[in-house]
């Protein structure tokens, strides 16, 4: 058998036979009996040779027997190398050991009761996260020896001592103000200021800054031997006016007024006064009604005296801005498109209305035609979808007709064609012939025949006076119609009478 640091201790198994009672007897060269010498188990703790020796009472003969017991107590060697620091930059670390032995025959634990072990617990060399005590056991898996070492790795976080300075104030008379940071407790560390939303004005990485508006500003101080720093934050305020929220009610209409919000005032000191006039009257509420449409000059002053001007444009009102001509001319029977001018764009009419709508070929359409019977004055009213209103008037002047037409001669011999004088007109356009005379050349009136139909050839003069038949010759004529608009006109004429 074998000693080890795992087994220090060893069993002997002995055996003997005799004709009589045995006497047992155990002794050892080098070795050491702890119990059981007289027994055929003696346990021993040292290596050595062992003899058991045997007397039969029987016969008193005697046997000797030996057994030689080894040790393997040979022990690892392990080293651990003194670790770096942890610091703010060096938030982890390698540990580096060295073993006499690191084949597949040992075994490596690492433990710690206050650090951190990250990886590499059964390796030379693990990764850790926290200062602390670290032990390593390196382990002979075949005799069960074992040597440990021990390191302690130690944490430096020390961080400057930063003060940004007091916070302060920017107004319309400081428009920049330095800010005197401080920097304590470590030698030599760099700095650096920042803003989320101020400005700066000079470098930045030095204590004392130039800021040229309102914001937060951070100085940070970093440790140049851990990495490690620290920050702290002025507040300047900046008292300066830096704008207006405004709303606009511009006029609807030509001829109406608006007015103008001030919603709110970015920056200042409260409270504040109001100007609408570029800053010759002020008054203490933020709404100007009662305004035509054109640019005003708004200009608000605080309660230090600081002003802020800003310009406000109030579109003018909308007027449709109707134009119609005066009056246009067509020929009786026929008709004119009447084209307005309008100075809105045509999607913006809700309402579109024409009177009268006699003649007309729509009454709520922007370009009706028109085709009246006698002369008319129409009338166009718009209403855009803000409601603002505009009219405009055309009168359309119907001339008279021109187509009233006499024969120049006519036979008056009863065959039943051109047997009489009469008035012929364009259809639809004379009414009735009101009166209808002949005469003769020494002006002597032989035919006169009121409200007579037009072109009615059985009406009209037959050529007779007084019932004689007049003689061949030339006769003048006079005819008065009426229109179909109710005008009237009058028309003369020369005629042969042929026999």
């Amino acid at each position: 058998p074998t000693l080890t640091c795992a087994q220090p201790l060893a069993v002997l198994q002995g055996s003997a036979t005799g004709q009589g009672t045995l006497t047992l007897s155990w002794s050892t060269t080098g070795g050491n009996i702890l119990s059981g010498q007289g027994s055929l188990s003696p346990t021993v703790n040292a290596a050595g040779w062992y003899f058991l020796s045997v007397l039969d009472g029987a016969n008193d003969c005697s046997a000797t027997d030996s057994v030689r017991v080894e040790v393997d107590t040979l022990r690892p060697f392990v080293a651990v190398a003194p670790p770096e620091t942890l610091t703010c930059a060096r938030t982890t670390l390698t540990l580096d050991a060295g073993a006499s032995d690191s084949t597949a025959l040992t075994s490596i634990e690492w433990s710690t009761p206050d650090g951190q072990l990250l990886a590499g617990t059964q390796t030379l060399h693990p990764r850790i996260g926290a200062p602390g005590t670290y032990t390593l056991l390196l382990r002979n898996t075949l005799n069960g020896c074992a040597d440990s070492a021990s390191v302690t790795v130690s944490q430096d976080l020390q961080a400057p001592e930063v003060d940004a300075g007091p916070d302060t104030t920017l107004d319309c008379t400081q428009g920049e103000v330095w800010l005197h940071g401080q920097v304590s407790g470590v030698p030599s560390p760099t700095l650096s200021w920042s803003s989320p939303d101020g400005q700066l004005g000079s470098p930045a990485d030095r204590a004392e800054v130039l800021v040229l508006a309102g914001g937060r500003y951070v100085l940070s101080a970093t440790n140049p031997a851990n990495g490690c720093s620290a920050a702290d934050t002025a507040i300047v305020v900046d008292g300066r006016i830096l704008g207006l929220e405004l709303k606009l009610f511009p006029p609807l209409c030509a001829g109406e007024t608006g007015s103008v919000e001030i919603l709110g005032v970015f920056g200042g000191v409260e409270p504040y006064t109001y100007s609408f006039d570029g800053g010759q009257s002020f008054q203490n509420e933020p709404f100007r009604s009662g305004l035509s449409g054109g640019s005003y000059l708004l200009v608000v002053e605080d309660a230090s005296g600081c002003r802020w001007e800003e310009s406000a444009f109030l579109p003018p009102g909308e007027h449709p801005d109707l134009f119609l001509p005066e009056f246009l001319t067509v020929s009786f029977g026929e008709g004119v498109l009447l084209n307005p001018h309008i100075g809105v764009d045509e999607e913006r009419l809700a309402e579109i209305r024409w009177t009268p709508e006699a003649g007309l070929s729509c009454t709520d359409c922007l370009r009706p035609f028109a085709a009246p019977e006698r002369t008319t004055r129409y009338r166009l009213l718009v209403r855009t979808l803000n409601g603002c209103r505009d009219s405009a008037e055309v009168r359309v002047e119907v001339l008279p007709p021109s187509g009233v037409f006499v024969p120049n001669a006519f036979s008056p011999d009863g065959d039943g064609v051109n047997d009489r004088l009469s008035v012929f007109a364009h259809p639809g356009q004379v009414a009735r012939v009101l009166r209808f005379e002949v005469f003769s050349r020494w002006g002597e009136r032989l035919f006169t025949a009121r409200n007579l139909p037009p072109n009615d050839p059985t009406t009209g003069w037959d050529g007779t006076f007084r019932g004689r038949p007049m003689g061949q010759g030339v006769y003048v004529w006079f005819a008065e119609v009426e229109w179909m608009d109710g005008r009237r006109a009058l028309f003369r004429g020369d005629v042969v009478l042929l026999r």
